[in-house]
This record gives structure tokens, C-alpha cells and sequence, in this order.
């Protein structure tokens, strides 16, 4: 009697625990935004962090660092 208590048990643990949703834990330390500021076509030049604002979920971001990538014509 107590192996079938017992077998029964295990498989009612185990079919609790099979079900159990898989769970995982993510975060971000850094996340790049690409922008193009442009004026009449023409990009604008001289641009530093403190000319953006950044917000997230209605949380203003800390911008940290910004790279400037000069822009070819393609004409």
C-alpha cells in the first residue's frame, strides 16, 4: 500500500510541476535610438545630448553619450 501512495504522489508532483510556466528575467543596460534631425532636407550639425530629451513610459532617460556620423549624398 504505501508504493502505491507513493507512486501516486510523484506522479501528481510532477504533473504540478510539468505545468508551471517557464519564467526568465531580462534587463537592458543600454538601448541606442537612431535619429536624423533634419531643417528644410538638410541635416543639422553640431547637435550635443543636452539638445534631446528622452522619454520612456512618461520617465525621462538619461542620455549618456551620442554619436555623430557624418551623412553622405547618395545624389
Amino acid at each position: 500500500m504505501r508504493v502505491v501512495a507513493l507512486a501516486l504522489f510523484c506522479s501528481v508532483h510532477l504533473a504540478a510541476f510539468a505545468q508551471e510556466p517557464a519564467r526568465f528575467r531580462s534587463a537592458a543596460e543600454m538601448v541606442s535610438v537612431d535619429v536624423l534631425v533634419t531643417e528644410d532636407r538638410q541635416p543639422v550639425l553640431g547637435l550635443t545630448a543636452g539638445d534631446f530629451e528622452l522619454i520612456d513610459n512618461g520617465v525621462a532617460q538619461t542620455i549618456n553619450q551620442i554619436y555623430v556620423e557624418q551623412l553622405r549624398s547618395t545624389s
